[in-house]
């Protein structure tokens, strides 16, 4: 039963800070490619980069455990992206930029290009969620293995929903109201040691 909760608990938060980087990743793959092979491969590169950032949260929450108070210092920092996110002008200029400058950069983009767009826009708007899974991280390796199962399925989930459905996420509203109080829950969880 706990494993299961540790799954759970990655899964609703990828859930939780995918919502908003799902709003960059559909009009960017829409403007990238039409076919299905094109946004199978840029998916593909989403991947990898999820993979990456896996890596690199089980890095920071290795070093985390050795600091005292890791989960008010992991609480602190969830609720900074929340305020990040509530308060993301810059955030939002940064990313609506980068889409703007991607899209005006692609014409024909062959199989390797695209695999690369697909890993660096997944990275760009996902490195602050690192923060995110390194606070649920903070376990010894053989319960990480749970958590991280969570995330990968939530990863998928959201790689099916943006190959299928991107007109319908865009017509969703308050995507980053629900992010900002699914962080600040997160925060809440992780700083009373519940999760």
């Amino acid at each position: 039963m706990n494993y299961l909760i540790l799954f759970i608990e990655g899964f609703i938060a990828k859930i939780i800070t995918g919502m908003d980087d799902t709003l960059t990743h559909t009009p960017i793959i829409s403007s990238l490619t039409s076919s299905k092979k094109g946004k199978l491969v840029f998916i593909s590169g989403m991947f990898f980069s999820i993979l990456t950032l896996i890596i690199i949260s089980i890095f920071f929450a290795n070093f985390l455990q050795r600091i005292p108070y890791k989960h008010i210092i992991a609480a602190g920092l969830l609720l900074i992206i929340a305020i990040f996110i509530f308060f993301d002008k810059v955030v939002h200029k940064g990313r609506k930029r980068y889409q703007k400058k991607i899209k005006k950069e692609i014409t024909n983009v062959k199989f390797l290009r695209l695999l690369f767009l697909g890993f660096i826009t997944f990275f760009a708007t996902g490195i602050d969620d690192v923060i995110v899974y390194s606070s649920l991280l903070l376990k010894e390796f053989s319960l990480q293995i749970f958590v991280v199962g969570g995330i990968l399925i939530a990863a998928f989930l959201e790689f099916f929903i943006i190959f299928n459905f991107s007109r319908a996420i865009a017509k969703i509203r308050y995507k980053e109201r629900i992010t900002v109080i699914g962080l600040i829950i997160l925060a809440i969880l992780v700083g009373f040691q519940i999760i």
